[in-house]
């Protein structure tokens, strides 16, 4: 059997295209949260480690936020909490990041399926000695 195929090649790439196109912009979205996931990680990290060895609350959070404006991609809102928790010291590290994926906040465990992508993590670290105990430095 002799066919004419010609013609054929563009069908089957119109029909792959679009998936391929669609699995391209997830993976770079999604590579993108997690990239923006980690730098929240690190910046609430900072925070708490700051705030442990340093006692200054200020700073630690101004220390985070300036790590957050210097690292993250593609983001529309952030904000750091610092706070002392007994013998810890505590940060939160919130990004809002934008959405290119409509479905994305969804699965990537927020609440609807359009809108930002908010991202949260919190870290501790236990006080410096000097800070829970300052009566023995006088």
């Amino acid at each position: 059997m002799n066919r004419d195929e010609r013609g054929s090649i563009v069908v089957e790439f119109g029909l792959v295209a679009p998936l391929f196109i669609t699995l391209i912009v997830f993976l770079l979205v999604f590579g993108l949260w997690l990239y923006n996931s980690s730098v929240a990680a690190q910046a609430a990290r900072m925070a708490a480690h700051h705030l442990a060895v340093t006692g200054d609350a200020r700073e630690s959070r101004d220390q985070a936020i300036k790590h957050l404006r210097t690292a993250s991609i593609a983001i529309d809102g952030m904000d750091v909490i610092v706070w002392r928790d007994g013998d810890t010291a505590r940060a939160q590290a919130s990004l809002s990041m934008k959405n290119f994926y409509p479905g994305l906040p969804k699965l990537l465990g927020g609440g609807g399926w359009n809108g930002p992508i908010k991202i949260q993590r919190k870290a501790g670290c236990v006080i410096e000695y000097r800070f829970r105990n300052p009566y023995e430095f006088n």
